[in-house]
């Protein structure tokens, strides 16, 4: 099967399924407010976070193991793939093992993070979440290997059909018990299922995964491996302490219930992260591919293109959630339940910064250059931390979003690009930063114009308001942007794909 094919597979899938969960998602959470409240929401947001802390046992090792697989899967070296899922079972089995016990010990110390809260068995229902979380290791890292076979299609569909079985078993749960408790055991025998299901698909793809005494992985590259994996420890680290530690420092400051406003917006931004991720994941291999098989030449073409069709889509969405958020929120989950308008526009400025990234991310990624970052999560985790506790303890929700924009700004923004200009496409890092510029500046002039529009459009109906800014949104972005980027070679290029794709599908 061709790399383009499996490519586009991965981006269909990966789209689709996405929209599905996410709808899915606007409806559990729906029936989640109306039948435990904003309390529970808070105290769902916080063990989330608390969560992805404890996943910091995982240091990265998923990344490395799919960059180490790209060459073997090329050259079919059926061997090193089994020497290399071997070690890679070995060690998430360990690292299942690992997050259940820092979950149990950190159990007695829930209270520093919830706060004062009427919500019985705490204790009990964050092992849920431990368990929830310690399970998933012990299959899912089968799944590496497809999305590392350019398959990632599969592992979506697998994971998005799962996704929706929860929701409806959680919803049904609720409905009839308005149980948190069983809420969690649903989530953790679904869970259990998926993996389960996943493991299974894997192993009849890759017979050779069944069989038993592979090969120790030669030295040179388990040194490889690791030292990706102790790199990675850095970007893991960072990632975790710039991410998770919003909801638990908009608690500790603020309070529990702010947490669970907050966590309304982060799921509707979480969910469109995932969308795009979910595209840009399903051509890391195939980037990853390139990069072992094409010229600098056209990896650097390659990126400039990607870097372009990232501005395009970060720009959508960044100014989709600002002129959709609040009347979104208010229709769907309450007028009580929506922030100030500077907050939405700081929730979107931080989408926009991080979102911008994922361009230079995946070829970062593809290329396997962990190593040269290492310190930057330091760094940016530091500043987030403590610009963030800093700032919240006098503007609450706006000051922890302020940490996370200045964090990024002062880190990410440069050293990433940085290191993959120098080491990674080899060459100087000023056209991207002039790129960069061009498309802010275009992204604020198209932002100007439909903040106009839809302030004018003003109707006083939520839901009607959705549907005449959405129109807004799309109608002017396609027109304003379209014209700013005539003369851009790389929105030919789009055309041109996009004209071959819809060819295809008549066909």
């Amino acid at each position: 099967m061709s790399r383009t094919r499996n490519t586009m597979r991965n981006l269909f899938y990966g789209a689709g399924g996405q929209i599905i969960t996410l709808l899915c998602n606007f409806i559990s959470r729906k029936i989640f407010i109306m039948t435990l409240g904003s309390e529970y929401l808070g105290l769902s947001a916080v063990f989330s976070n608390l969560l992805s802390m404890l996943s910091l046992a995982e240091l990265g090792v998923g990344s490395a193991i799919a960059f180490a697989l790209y060459k073997p899967l090329a050259e079919k070296d059926t061997e090193k793939i089994k020497s290399i899922m071997d070690l890679f079972r070995k060690v998430y089995w360990s690292i299942g093992g690992i997050i259940a016990f820092l979950g149990i010990c950190l159990t007695p110390f829930l209270g520093f993070f919830t706060g004062e809260t009427s919500i019985p068995m705490i204790p009990v229902l964050f092992l849920l979440y431990v368990a929830n979380s310690a399970v998933s290791y012990f299959y899912s890292y089968k799944g590496t290997l497809i999305n590392a076979d350019q398959q990632k299609y599969i592992v979506t569909i697998n994971n998005n059909v799962f996704k929706v079985i929860l929701d409806f078993v959680q919803c049904i749960i609720l409905i009839l018990t308005h149980n948190f408790l069983l809420f969690l055991v649903g989530q953790l025998l679904v869970t259990i299922c998926s993996n389960y299901v996943l493991s299974r698909k894997a192993e009849k793809m890759y017979p050779y995964l069944r069989e038993k005494g592979a090969k120790k992985l030669e030295r040179e590259s388990l040194q490889s491996i690791i030292k990706n994996v102790s790199a990675m420890v850095f970007h893991k680290l960072g990632n975790v302490l710039v991410n998770a530690t919003d909801s638990l420092i908009i608690t500790k400051f603020v309070n529990l219930v702010a947490a669970g406003l907050y966590s309304n917006y982060q799921m509707i931004v979480n969910a469109i992260q995932n969308f795009e991720w979910l595209i840009y994941y399903s051509v890391t291999a195939s980037v990853g591919n390139y990069n072992v098989t094409e010229s600098d030449e056209k990896k650097y073409e390659l990126f400039q293109f990607i870097n372009f069709v990232n501005y395009l889509s970060t720009g959508f969405c960044s100014l989709g959630l600002w002129v959709m958020f609040q009347p979104f929120i208010s229709s769907f989950y309450g007028e009580n339940m929506i922030l100030s308008e500077y907050a939405v526009f700081l929730i979107c400025l931080r989408y926009f910064v991080t979102g911008m990234r994922k361009s230079v991310l995946t070829f970062r990624d593809a290329m396997g250059l962990y190593w040269y970052d290492r310190y930057k999560s330091l760094f940016e985790s530091g500043i987030n931390l403590g610009v963030s506790i800093l700032l919240a303890t006098r503007f609450g929700i706006v000051g922890v979003l302020w940490g996370t924009v200045i964090s990024t700004v002062a880190t990410c923004f440069w050293i990433e690009p940085y290191v993959l200009y120098k080491y990674g496409l080899k060459r100087k890092l000023a056209p991207y930063f002039g790129s960069y510029a061009v498309y802010t500046l275009k992204t604020l002039l198209v932002a100007l114009c439909i903040t106009l529009s839809t302030h004018f459009l003003n109707v006083r109906n939520n839901v009607l308001q959705i549907f005449v800014n959405g129109v807004v949104l799309v109608v002017e972005f396609l027109l304003l942007t379209w014209l700013l980027n005539l003369k851009n070679p790389h929105m030919n290029r789009l055309f041109g794909v996009g004209k071959r794709l819809f060819n295809r599908k008549k066909i």
